[in-house]
């Protein structure tokens, strides 16, 4: 199977498609000139590497301070909060500034799945001290889950371990209402 590498880097994307090795020059990890499938295969790696550079975070630098509401409508995004349940984290530097965002799950109606060593991973290669994690509640209802608390629980254990502040955990609804774990005592 065919393999695109990111800058070198052992992070692979499979193609899916097989290529005989003699129409392949591993040196430049591209096709060879006389390889009968070239543009096809040039098509599906342009592809690949256009959804791979797509998924990785898009660090904005600022330098703004920062209120709860206003990190909502960061990383909100116009109308990318309603319908569908969305799983984000806000990446913050030592003195608490917003280094970056990024979406850690998209899932269905009532539930996404949130991998917490995806978060983790996310902070310490953009070197952030500090995270505040948001997901909203499309039904309009911002009181947590049973499934959202231990989720919340199990990470800021692992932030703790990382030595990393959870500084909040945010549930939006699409009505503008809010539920801060941080206001309510539970972090």
């Amino acid at each position: 199977m065919l393999r695109v590498t990111k800058d070198r880097k052992r992070k692979y994307v499979s193609l899916g498609i097989s290529v005989n090795p003699e129409h392949w020059d591993f040196s430049k990890n591209q096709p060879k000139s006389d390889c009968p499938n070239r543009e096809f295969i040039e098509l599906m790696i342009a592809e690949k590497l256009k959804a791979y550079n797509s998924t990785i975070i898009e660090l904005k630098a600022t330098n703004q301070d920062f209120t709860s509401s206003s990190l909502v409508d960061k990383v909100d995004g116009g109308n990318s909060l309603v319908y569908k349940e969305t799983f984000k984290v806000l990446l913050l530097n030592n003195a608490n500034k917003i280094i970056g965002y990024t979406t850690i799950s998209d899932g269905g109606l009532t539930s996404t799945i949130v991998d917490v060593r995806v978060i983790i991973q996310t902070a310490l290669v953009c070197n952030a001290t500090s995270i505040i994690i948001t997901h909203n509640h499309p039904s309009g209802n911002p009181r947590p889950s049973g499934q959202d608390d231990s989720l919340t629980k199990k990470i800021k254990a692992a932030c703790e371990l990382m030595d990393i502040r959870i500084l909040d955990h945010i549930i939006v609804t699409p009505y503008d209402s809010f539920y801060y774990y941080c206001d309510e005592g539970r972090l």
